[in-house]
């Protein structure tokens, strides 16, 4: 996962981005540094946000080093921190998406059983999305 990704759910836990500036103890503008790869976040500042997110500290440090480093043996040595993780994060989207589904075939069963529309005057024969229907009486 990119730094920017990681600040950006950073500033969702905590309701923005001057809220997360002030729990890492950063100026603001360090964070749109980071997030535009300017320069990446001070060591203490990532192992905070990691805290935060629950996830490793090694990974936010190397998303933090590959957003500015130029040297490709450096960026080499940091890399496979950063793939792990996204491997981590599409294994967890995965798991959620499957889960999404689940609860969305669960919703299809209980509109199919209790109908999408509330009892109406049998004038109406139209829902708000255009599809004919007949009320129920």
């Amino acid at each position: 996962m990119k730094l920017k990704n990681y600040i950006e759910i950073g500033e969702g836990h905590l309701g923005g981005r001057f809220a997360l500036a002030n729990y890492l103890n950063l100026q603001g503008n360090a964070l749109t540094d980071a997030k535009s790869n300017r320069r990446g976040l001070p060591n203490d500042a990532c192992i905070k946000l990691a805290q935060l997110l629950n996830v490793e500290p090694v990974e936010v440090i190397a998303a933090s080093e590959l957003a500015t480093e130029k040297k490709p043996e450096k960026r080499a040595f940091w890399l496979p921190f950063v793939e792990h993780a996204k491997a981590a994060s599409i294994a967890l989207a995965t798991v959620i998406t499957i889960a999404g589904f689940a609860s969305n075939d669960a919703k299809e069963v209980l509109v199919g059983v209790t109908g999408f529309e509330p009892a109406t005057p049998a004038s109406r024969t139209q829902c708000s999305t255009g599809l004919s229907y007949t009320p129920r009486g």
